[in-house]
């Protein structure tokens, strides 16, 4: 897991008109270099893969 990028977290702010709590931590997944992310939804804020 890594900290939330400042350009991601600013797309998602301005797509979800501010109405939701972005977590700080998310993933990056295999996606073939599209740049998917998933979120640490559980708060765990850890930076080690499970």
């Amino acid at each position: 897991m890594r900290p939330i990028k400042s350009a991601e977290l600013k797309l998602l702010q301005k797509l979800t008109n501010g109405q939701f709590d972005i977590p700080q931590m998310v993933r990056e997944l295999n996606d073939g270099g599209m740049g998917s992310i998933s979120f640490d939804l559980e708060n765990l804020q850890s930076r080690k893969n499970r």
